[in-house]
């Protein structure tokens, strides 16, 4: 087995700042597809389309607190 596989190294750092970009592109999908829901469910009157929004709100401030805190 060759034993340059053992000696890379990771990049920590370009690793968090990738995690970082991956969470702000969700929250930003999340809060947009969130707008779409509340303003389907206001202009039908649906209510699984706005339990659909309540849900996509909640997983937008998970982000939004995981990026907080990183």
């Amino acid at each position: 087995m060759n034993d340059r596989c053992y000696q890379s190294q990771i990049d920590a750092g370009a690793s968090e700042e990738r995690q970082r970009r991956a969470l702000v592109l969700v929250l930003v999908i999340n809060a947009a597809t969130f707008l779409m829901l509340i303003t389907a469910a206001g202009f039908s009157g649906s209510a699984s389309l706005l339990a659909g929004a309540l849900d996509n709100f909640g997983d937008a401030v998970t982000y939004a607190v995981s990026l907080a805190v990183s």
